[in-house]
């Protein structure tokens, strides 16, 4: 259970949503009510046990990924930005696991640090996209299109 996470409690609330969905179309079609199926399903990620002091408990299983990740390039280790927990393989494990296409849909969504400090955010476009456009497979113009979509976007954080 990545216990408490935000990822957690995203997907809760969307099972929360999907059961009183499928219970309000059951009443409207009058149909034969049935217990939920999936309530006691485990999510991906679930760990028996969380270590709120691991700075990697909100990846629940796939933390050891991301250590892996560390110990075959310990260059990845390294922090995207000094005010920030996040490291460049948390950075590739989004891309390549967690399906993370855009510079905004990593520092916003998937780190928020765009939310936190825009600044920092704005700093982080041109590394972070270059290092997405290699695990990509995209060119010099698409992370030109990155940094400029995301600072226009970021643009609009700032105090």
């Amino acid at each position: 259970n990545v216990c408490g996470s935000a990822r957690q409690r995203k997907w809760t609330t969307y099972r929360k949503l999907a059961k009183d969905a499928v219970d309000n179309a059951v009443f409207v079609a009058k149909l034969p009510a049935k217990s939920c199926a999936t309530d006691q399903l485990r999510l991906h990620g679930w760990v028996a046990e969380v270590d709120p002091g691991d700075s990697l408990h909100h990846y629940g299983s796939d933390a050891g990924k991301i250590r892996l990740r560390w110990r075959a390039d310990p260059q990845t280790l390294e922090r995207l930005h000094p005010d920030f927990p996040y490291t460049w393989a948390e950075l590739d494990f989004a891309v390549e696991e967690e399906m993370a296409m855009t510079v905004e849909d990593l520092l916003a969504r998937r780190m928020r640090i765009l939310f936190l400090d825009a600044r920092a955010a704005m700093a982080l476009a041109q590394p972070v996209a270059r290092r997405m456009a290699g695990l990509l497979g995209h060119h010099e113009a698409w992370i030109e299109q990155q940094v400029i979509s995301f600072t226009q976007t970021a643009s609009g954080y700032l105090p």
